[in-house]
């Protein structure tokens, strides 16, 4: 989708200060080094903006300060940003040139998807070939469900959310608006929920439970979020969770939260909002965290949370600590060394 620098201007005057230059057309976004006639790139550094200069964009975002400095320089259109480019680049991005798998298809139920004859689909969804639908379910507005994707019964789907292929999503699940789950993900599988008997046999105790998934939420590749046992597991709204991700069985994932490539979080655990959590960082079962939470890469929570702030490490400590205990065991070869000598220089044994 093809748009000129006054429409975004006009589109978006809270992102968008001034344009520098003539009325461009922009049709894709690009990197300095692969720009050319039609591109916007977006640049936020002053070498950035140097060599800006030679470039074959149509179009350069960035800083108010860069643009007055470098416009008067270059032929090239410039757009003066009153947020940060990530910030530009999220809005602009969203509405002309994010890939939608709905993009090629008209809205339809494809002849070779298996629905259940009590499924109550709206009639501008997307139902791709291979979907099973099952009895009971419901399918809002706009609604892609990719191919190969599973629903199971009495599941409900709002408006706007999109299912790529193989996505599995088992009984009574509930996904709100506008959400985003990415192939191959499991949401609603059977919870690790065991007991055991003096002679150590382990014995099933069903997950007769749910997943209710708020609206917004995106969920990457290759995660597994566990169905309750009893009640429902639930992710809050806004919640971003990235690949390769486990939430398993009676979770609470507050709203806004960013969990990256590898959180895993034992049964039972509480995330509050806007919690942000590195990459493989762990939660071990029956723990709380409380809202506005940090946490570095690979860190452990084996206990609650009841503070706001940044933590890293096992065992959990303050960012600030964490970060002198890890520059410090980097010198313990040294150290030991150190200590070596003294022994000796003492005549310790």
């Amino acid at each position: 989708m093809g748009v000129t620098t006054q429409e975004l201007l006009k589109k978006f005057p809270q992102v968008i200060e001034n344009v520098k230059g003539e009325n461009q057309s922009i049709t894709h976004l690009a990197t300095l080094e692969t720009a050319n006639k039609g591109s916007i790139v977006f640049l936020q550094t002053e070498s950035e903006f140097a060599s800006s200069l030679a470039s074959k964009a149509s179009v350069i975002a960035g800083p108010t300060k860069l643009v007055e400095k470098y416009s008067s320089q270059s032929q090239n259109t410039f757009l003066s940003l009153k947020v940060p480019n990530h910030m530009a680049l999220a809005y602009i991005s969203q509405i002309y040139f994010a890939i939608d798998p709905r993009d090629p298809y008209k809205p339809q139920i494809h002849p070779n998807a298996n629905i259940a004859d009590s499924a109550e689909i709206d009639g501008s969804a997307f139902v791709m070939s291979g979907a099973v639908i099952e009895e009971g379910v419901k399918i809002g507005k706009n609604v892609f469900v990719g191919t190969n994707t599973f629903i199971g019964r009495n599941s409900v789907l709002q408006e706007n959310t999109t299912l790529y292929p193989n996505v599995y999503i088992a009984d009574h699940t509930e996904i709100g608006k506008k959400c985003i789950v990415q192939s191959n993900t499991s949401i609603g599988s059977i919870g690790y929920g065991y007991a055991q008997d003096s002679n150590f046999n382990h014995h099933t105790i069903p997950q007769i439970g749910k997943v209710v998934i708020e609206d917004e939420v995106h969920i990457g590749a290759n995660c597994a979020i566990d169905r309750a046992t009893i009640h429902e597991t639930r992710i809050g709204s806004g919640t971003k969770i990235d690949n390769l991700c486990h939430i398993a069985h009676n979770c609470i994932i507050g709203k806004n939260c960013l969990l990256t490539a590898g959180f895993v979080i034992a049964g039972s655990s509480k995330v509050g909002d806007r919690v942000v959590a590195g990459g493989q960082t762990g939660v071990t079962d029956h723990v709380s965290i409380t809202s506005d939470v940090h946490l570095a890469a690979r860190s452990a929570v084996a206990k609650s949370i009841d503070k706001p702030g940044a933590y890293g490490g096992l065992p959990l400590q303050p960012l600030n600590d964490y970060l002198k205990t890890k520059a410090v065991i980097a010198q313990l070869p040294k150290m030991r060394k150190q200590l070596s000598k003294l022994i000796k220089k003492m005549g310790i044994e």
